[in-house]
C-alpha cells in the first residue's frame, strides 16, 4: 500500500470502513471508495481497471469481487440495485473482451 499510496496512506487508512480483503487483491474496502471520494471514479471499472488494478491483479480479473465491490460503491454513487447489476455486467464484458484480444494476440 505505502507504494501505492505514498503519504497518503495514513489519509487512506483513515478511510476506515472495511478490513483487508485478501480475495480482492489485499485491497480495504477504503481503497474503493477512496476511488470515488477522492479520484473521481463514477463507474465499477474505472474502480477496478483504473484505480485500484484488479482487473490484472486479481485472479481472472477481479470478475468474481465485482459484484461485492459494486455494492460498497452504490451508496457512495447513489446506484439502484439495477445499476449495480448493469456495472457488474458491463465489468465482466469489459474483462472478457480483454481477455479475448490478449488471447487473439498470442497472448
Amino acid at each position: 500500500m505505502l507504494q501505492r499510496y505514498g503519504g497518503e496512506l495514513p489519509e487512506v487508512l483513515r478511510g476506515g470502513g472495511g478490513g483487508t480483503a485478501p480475495e480482492l487483491a489485499g485491497h480495504l474496502a477504503a481503497e474503493f471508495r477512496r476511488a470515488v471520494t477522492h479520484e473521481g471514479a463514477m463507474t465499477l471499472s474505472d474502480v477496478l481497471v483504473r484505480r485500484t488494478r484488479v482487473s490484472i491483479t486479481a485472479e481472472h480479473g477481479g470478475v468474481d469481487e465485482a459484484p461485492r465491490v459494486a455494492e460498497l460503491l452504490a451508496p457512495l454513487l447513489g446506484w439502484s440495485s439495477e445499476r449495480v447489476d448493469d456495472e457488474v455486467k458491463r465489468y465482466r464484458a469489459e474483462v472478457e473482451r480483454d481477455r479475448a484480444a490478449l488471447m487473439s494476440d498470442g497472448g
